[in-house]
């Protein structure tokens, strides 16, 4: 890995815009460095200044999501607009989607459907889901579930388990009732048999919840599906959950056998991908020394990285506040 920084900065000198969002991607996620916000954005920056798609996508997610800078919708719009049009679909999407929900833009809904119409007609599949989507649930645009249902039908034809996965999350409401859910959950094992991070998380909850004339509740199946989960290839979106459910269940001893060491395993491995309930999670733990040394030192740094992404922590910020009190009352009865 160092080896690959090293290259990375060789190109940078030589104005490789490419290394330049490489090395932002690096520090963004502390993959060969020292993770740094700062420096990712430096990095992101400097290659849109040289119009890198990649590098304009990335600044324009991180201004919607505030990672390391204020929420700014207009900038938001600004990167991703100028990403779209150097050719970067995903931003395209964006796009599209900000018209409907005008996010850094003035809502333009017909605007926006035309966009998500035209890649879909391009074969994007994620444009694909997206209208689909919104179509079903009457999000930002009339509800019509019949073309909803169509479109997602199309992309279960052409292989794509992601419409698989998001038809068996269609089904998966109360209004379709006890065969809506056994149609969810034919359609989430489908998708989870062609690698759906997702489905197979939802599965777990299917048979972890059971369903009265429809599944079964059977926790032993349901932490079979998280096992799956941890095991696939990594999903950008969904395989931190994954680990963070498991390890939730190996901490309880839920449907498997109790196993703290693997639970903080797979909290660090979450924690890393800054799922914020990991790092609450892993705060509690040093806090109260569950399968680690106490460390309240690490527990207030877990938690404030769980605050910073976004996790209500004022009832450990009172437990750890009663604990210094209670510290600091038996030190002055021995001192006295």
């Amino acid at each position: 890995m160092a080896n690959r920084i090293e290259r990375l900065r060789a190109k940078i000198r030589r104005g490789d815009a490419d290394a330049m969002t490489s090395l932002g991607y690096a520090y963004r996620y502390g993959r060969g460095v020292t993770q740094s916000i700062p420096r990712a954005l430096h990095w992101y920056r400097r290659a849109a200044r040289l119009d890198e798609p990649h590098a304009h996508a990335n600044l324009s997610i991180t201004y919607l999501d505030g990672q390391g800078v204020r929420v700014d919708l207009e900038r938001f719009f600004r990167h991703a607009s100028r990403a779209a049009e150097l050719g970067h679909t995903r931003s395209r999407i964006r796009v599209a989607c900000a018209y409907l929900e005008a996010e850094g833009t003035r809502r333009n809904r017909r605007l926006g459907r035309k966009l998500l119409e035209d890649l879909e007609e391009e074969g994007w599949w994620r444009a694909r889901r997206e209208l689909a989507r919104r179509l079903c649930d009457g999000e930002c645009l009339p509800k019509n579930e019949a073309l909803g249902l169509q479109l997602f039908r199309k992309g279960v034809r052409q292989g794509d388990a992601d419409c698989l996965r998001d038809l068996g999350t269609y089904y998966h409401d109360d209004e379709h009732g006890p065969a809506g859910y056994r149609r969810a959950s034919k359609y989430y094992e489908r998708a989870a048999r062609l690698g759906s991070v997702f489905a197979m998380i939802r599965l777990h909850e299917c048979f972890d919840e059971g369903h009265e004339h429809a599944v079964r509740k059977d926790v032993r199946r349901a932490s079979a599906w998280l096992r799956r989960a941890v095991k696939a290839p990594y999903d950008e979106d969904f395989s931190s959950w994954a680990w963070f459910l498991l390890a939730e269940r190996l901490i309880e001893g839920r449907g498997v056998r109790r196993d703290l060491p693997q639970a903080i395993r797979l909290l660090r491995r979450a924690a890393r991908d800054e799922y914020g309930p990991a790092c609450l999670t892993l705060a509690e733990l040093a806090f109260e020394g569950r399968g680690m040394q106490r460390d309240l030192r690490k527990a207030r740094e877990w938690m404030r990285m769980a605050k910073s992404l976004g996790q209500d922590v004022r009832k450990l910020e009172w437990r750890m506040k009663r604990g210094a009190q209670r510290i600091a009352r038996a030190t002055d009865g021995v001192s006295n």
